[in-house]
């Protein structure tokens, strides 16, 4: 079941008819897509299309009447009686990052570090890539997600995109630095180190 993804409203529960017709509306997909509701509000989206199928993948994040409508690549071992979907794929910048590492490889590279990498978008203009250079990952929500990355004994800062609540006092989703029950309070400049680590060559 290629370009097949798997969707849930999180914090409210939607018809079938309703989203089909929210998810024409976001989505805006060239061709044509399959939606077949499965048990506990989740929903498979199989497209015909496959350009469709990773605008869905990496276009997010999707908001559908105020809620995250969640979305994953579908895969063998789903089950909707226990599965969860905090396997998520984001977007990352790489603030800063040296001039010499903006090549695909070595920014699929650095990016394979906080996760499987599904899309690299590099802008060309030298001046701008710091801010608007973008990796699309996937990410576990439920673990501590990597504040930065250490390449070549230099740190490296991970912001990801439309994650509002990411406290890198403790590395988890869900909730900022300032309310976080994992420490005794926040703790300016004592962000969790969070570190993944590659050595890479420039040169590549």
């Amino acid at each position: 079941m290629s370009r097949t993804v798997i969707v849930k409203l999180l914090g409210s529960k939607i018809g079938f008819n309703a989203l089909s017709k929210k998810i024409t509306l976001l989505w805006k997909p060239k061709g044509s897509f399959q939606l077949m509701d499965l048990d506990n509000e989740f929903y498979l989206v199989q497209f015909d299309d496959t350009d469709d199928y990773k605008n869905v993948l990496t276009g997010g994040p999707w908001v559908v009447y105020g809620n995250y409508l969640t979305v994953r690549p579908w895969s063998l071992d789903f089950s909707s009686t226990n599965a969860d979907m905090s396997i998520q794929v984001v977007w990352i910048r790489l603030p800063g990052l040296l001039e010499g590492f903006y090549s695909k490889v070595l920014l699929r590279a650095i990016g394979q570090i906080i996760g499987p990498v599904i899309k690299l978008n590099i802008n060309t203009n030298l001046e701008r890539k710091g801010q608007f250079t973008r990796l699309a990952v996937c990410v576990d929500l439920q673990k501590l997600l990597i504040s930065k990355v250490r390449i070549n004994d230099q740190l490296q800062r991970v912001e990801y995109e439309s994650l509002r609540n990411v406290c890198f006092q403790c590395g988890l989703y869900s909730h900022s630095s300032e309310g976080c029950i994992g420490t005794k309070g926040p703790q300016p400049g004592k962000e969790n180190e969070s570190l993944g680590i590659v050595g890479v060559s420039s040169g590549i």
